[in-house]
């Protein structure tokens, strides 16, 4: 039977429907609803009805491609670190909606496991690779030396908590936020010799719709002069701007800036012309770990 598997994030909540054919997820629809949780001071007040709300929409617009599927929800950095988050679960276990929530190591391995499905990176068991995934609350890194991993981790620099963090009187920090950014990257450890270096991240796509002057452009190659086009456009434009002129969702063009300028800083840390976006990430590996281990997504 097809499952249906919405991932819970700080800025969005996003689905894909899925089964499991030939020993890998066959994606039915993925889809995503605009909807942040996450405020400055944790989780906001309405989180609940904002995930209820979400869930009941996502599983509705999931009706038009199959009649009866299962409901898999999970939970990222926001329902993992903030205070009121425990709160928030209880009450959605109460209307019937259990979140399994995913610690950072969890996330971090499952994204990967998730990306390396992507047939356009044609990256083999064997070559090295450093693979990170952007989120509203996080930032997910694995880096891989060969066939051995050096470095996992959760680093908390998601477009999100940064713009949070480092947002005073409406003006962004960007030396803070750049010199934060260099500081946790230090954490993952560099791969000997060539390496690709893969990102994914809601921001990379909003990147090359600006890129594409409103068109979601084939390119998939990002590099500094690229992000540096985008964060200047978004200087110029601000969040209702890149909406009307690019197409971008309000609630990302506001923590755009904060996501380009963490960008810009994993390329000069890994020392990269360029990043691969990749759009298969964290909902297709917790997808192939449900189908191959149940709820527990791990393997006993």
């Amino acid at each position: 039977m097809e499952t249906l598997f919405i991932d819970i994030g700080s800025n969005s909540i996003k689905s894909l429907l899925a089964d499991f054919k030939g020993g890998k997820v066959a994606a039915t629809a993925d889809r995503s609803e605009h909807s942040r949780i996450s405020s400055p001071e944790g989780l906001k007040s309405d989180a609940a009805k904002i995930i209820e709300d979400a869930v009941s929409s996502l599983c509705k617009r999931s009706m038009k491609n199959s009649e009866k599927f299962d409901v898999f929800c999970f939970g990222t950095s926001a329902l993992r670190e903030s205070k009121n988050a425990g709160e928030v679960l209880a009450e959605l276990k109460s209307r019937g909606i259990e979140i399994r929530v995913l610690s950072g190591k969890e996330e971090a391995e499952l994204s990967f496991e998730g990306a390396m499905g992507d047939s356009y990176l044609n990256i083999s068991s064997d070559s090295s690779v450093v693979y990170g995934d952007l989120g509203g609350g996080s930032m997910e890194f694995v880096s891989r030396e060969k066939s051995k991993i050096i470095a996992m981790d959760s680093l908390p620099i998601g477009a999100v908590r940064l713009t949070n963090s480092f947002t005073e009187n409406g003006v962004l920090n960007r030396a803070g936020l750049k010199e934060r950014c260099s500081l946790l990257l230090k954490r993952i450890s560099v791969p000997k010799g060539d390496f690709k270096l893969v990102v994914a991240g809601g921001a990379l796509s909003a990147a090359r719709f600006i890129l594409g002057n409103g068109e979601f452009c084939e390119k998939r190659e990002l590099s500094l002069d690229d992000f540096n086009f985008c964060l200047n456009l978004a200087d110029e434009l601000g969040a209702e701007g890149l909406s009307e002129k690019f197409g971008t969702p309000q609630n990302r063009g506001d923590i755009l800036p904060a996501a380009f300028l963490c960008l810009m800083e994993v390329l000069r840390h890994f020392e990269s012309p360029f990043m691969v976006h990749t759009q298969i990430s964290l909902r297709y590996g917790v997808a192939n770990a449900y189908f191959k281990y149940g709820k527990s997504l791990k393997k006993i």
